[in-house]
């Protein structure tokens, strides 16, 4: 009886020192899983939250340009009307007269457009710099050749209001018209040559196709 006792007290104490360790065991592999599944959920989580922040930076960016391109080619329009002037400027040029007045007219319409475009391209500069910081400068590169087009298109935009200017001795008129007249094509749009818009599009494909990676 004694003997039975003793194996029946020993063989209980070493079942509880089991479960004691097959408990801590459990213990440890539930904390580990709850580790290892947290990780994967932050990772996942980190995953998306990247995706959707550049799913958006690359949707306001489309959005800017496309704006840009839009103000820019409506910039190119022949006609000039005194409905695009402030009344100040109006005012202003109303007061002039004969060679005057076609120059003020011409240069205020112009530099009235230039001014929408310059207004056009602060969203798409504040995107680039997010964009900088999360994919780094080969966008800035992409785009600055759009924003140069713009520069292109006032340099020849001056020029003509130039070549009207009273101010200027005759000379220097006739080369503002021969520098404006091998350029119309980028004042305004041609049917005979539309090689700057065929340009700025090239520009613009390659900026979307780097965009369309991050959607």
């Amino acid at each position: 009886m004694d003997l039975c006792l003793t194996l029946t007290e020993v063989q209980w104490g070493l079942t509880k020192d089991v479960a004691a360790v097959v408990g801590s065991i459990a213990s440890l592999v539930a904390v580990a899983a709850a580790i290892v599944f947290g990780w994967l959920g932050l990772k996942t989580w980190k995953r998306q939250l990247r995706g959707t922040t550049n799913h958006e930076l690359s949707r306001k960016l489309l959005v800017a340009i496309y704006t840009y391109e839009t103000t820019l080619n409506a910039a190119r329009d022949i006609g000039l009307s005194s409905d695009e002037l402030s009344e100040d400027d109006a005012s202003k040029i109303a007061s002039q007269t004969g060679e005057s007045n076609r120059f003020a007219f011409t240069y205020s319409v112009y530099r009235t457009r230039l001014k929408s475009i310059e207004a056009s391209l602060v969203p798409v500069r504040a995107h680039l710099l997010e964009a900088r910081a999360l994919w780094g400068a080969e966008l800035e590169g992409l785009v600055a050749e759009l924003i140069k087009m713009k520069d292109e298109w006032w340099n020849v935009a001056r020029r003509y209001s130039s070549a009207m200017n009273p101010a200027e001795d005759s000379e220097t008129r006739e080369l503002y018209a021969i520098a404006w007249t091998q350029n119309r094509g980028v004042l305004y749009e041609s049917d005979q040559n539309n090689e700057f818009w065929d340009r700025f599009q090239q520009h613009l494909s390659r900026v979307e196709a780097y965009l369309r990676t991050k959607l």
